[in-house]
């Protein structure tokens, strides 16, 4: 994304974009090949070493191929970890700095100021996603499920990115605020599904309490209506979205309570996790745009569909 917005026009975004959609085609298939043909060798040949899919490809270049191709692929793997890594750190470091610090915190912080901010970010960034890794491997472990699969439940909480980004380029009206509420609202009702998913997996396959989504409900109730209070303080915003979040937690928890009630339960897919949210993300954002006020046209000159023939050259000059 940060690509298609450095380019000068919507037509070189669209160019870049179709352009980078036919290069990766066939790199994404390449994993895939390469994980059918283990499956085949381990079916045809089984080993018991292999005691998971996770495992199986590390067992086989450890095993069955030559050096020094083992250590060259593990170097490649490294390499190209470190590479994603190192960007994203950055990249999020970068935004903590120009969006949140300079905005909102210090205004007239200097140049070095936000460098030493943002290298402390970047290590504090780094040691959370150590931390997150781990608690992957972990919760794989004891759900008895594949990296791959936690680490989509985990990764479910970035289902926002593309709703936000649709309703950004779809709509000349929708703001940060409602950004923000649907957001929050979207991450809530994750949450809601990744307990359901959770509760499923180790046995209890309904929620025979309604204190499941009665405590979301009165926790939400309570900073919705306390955030409305304050709206006119600093804090009254983000108390508010508080209350968003706990009633995006409410409506996921509320429907496992009906469906316990209604059906006999049973194990949740992991695929249905970040559906409620993106959902209730994009009703909140569309929802909302016939009570809210077209923006300024310097704000999505060249940046929507229904101006994406204007330069963006020509709204910043």
């Amino acid at each position: 994304m940060q690509r298609l917005l450095s380019t000068s026009s919507y037509a070189s975004a669209k160019k870049a974009t179709y352009t980078n959609s036919i290069v990766i085609l066939p790199i994404t298939f390449i994993p895939w090949l390469i994980g059918l043909a283990i499956f085949t060798y381990y079916h045809q040949n089984p080993d018991p070493r292999v005691t998971s899919g996770d495992a199986a490809f590390f067992m086989f270049v450890s095993t069955k191929m030559p050096p020094p191709l083992p250590g060259l692929i593990l170097a490649s793997m490294l390499a190209a970890a470190m590479s994603t890594l190192d960007s994203a750190m950055n990249s999020l470091s970068a935004v903590l700095v120009k969006d949140f610090y300079l905005r909102s915190f210090r205004p007239d912080a200097s140049e070095a100021q936000q460098v030493r901010l943002a290298r402390i970010l970047t290590v504090a960034i780094g040691i959370l996603g150590a931390g997150l890794a781990i608690t992957i491997n972990a919760t794989s472990s004891s759900l008895q499920e594949s990296v791959i699969e936690i680490g989509a439940i985990w990764g479910s909480f970035a289902v926002v990115l593309g709703p936000v980004y649709l309703l950004g380029v779809t709509s000349r009206r929708v703001n940060s605020r409602v950004i923000w509420i649907g957001i929050l609202a979207c991450w809530g009702a994750t949450l809601g599904m990744i307990f359901w998913y959770a509760r499923s997996k180790t046995g209890h396959t309904t929620a025979n309490s309604a204190l499941w989504w009665t405590i979301p409900l009165a926790a939400g109730l309570v900073f919705v209506l306390l955030g409305v209070t304050l709206r006119n303080k600093r804090f009254g915003f983000p108390v508010m979205c508080l209350g968003v979040f706990a009633l995006g937690t409410t409506t996921t928890t509320l429907f496992w309570y009906v469906m316990s009630h209604s059906t006999d339960g049973g194990t949740l897919s992991f695929l249905w996790i970040s559906f409620p949210g993106l959902m209730l993300l994009l009703l909140i954002g569309y929802g909302s745009i016939p009570l809210l006020r077209e923006s300024h046209v310097s704000h999505h000159t060249g940046l929507t569909l229904w101006s994406n023939r204007q330069d963006v050259q020509d709204r910043v000059s």
